[in-house]
């Protein structure tokens, strides 16, 4: 799906918002603590941007814990 240059410009804002709280927050964090990041704006048409301290495979792993204690916390 293309964007347009106003949606493509929106999503750039939100990625760059991203990096820039993800930079504070990472140097608040203590030694050996990772830390994941999201962001979204709201609407049908809306992006998500995020990051992650830790590599690609241990935030994957970190949201289906997150997920599976979601899901019991609704049980």
């Amino acid at each position: 799906m293309d964007e347009t240059p106003e949606q493509e410009a929106r999503r750039l804002r939100l990625e760059r918002q991203c990096a820039d709280l993800g930079t504070v927050i990472g140097s608040c964090m203590p030694e050996g603590v990772g830390f994941a990041f999201v962001m979204f704006d709201f609407g049908g048409e809306g992006n998500m941007a995020y990051l992650s301290s830790g590599a690609r495979e241990d935030l994957i792993k970190m949201l289906a814990e997150l997920h599976e204690k979601l899901i019991r916390s609704r049980q």
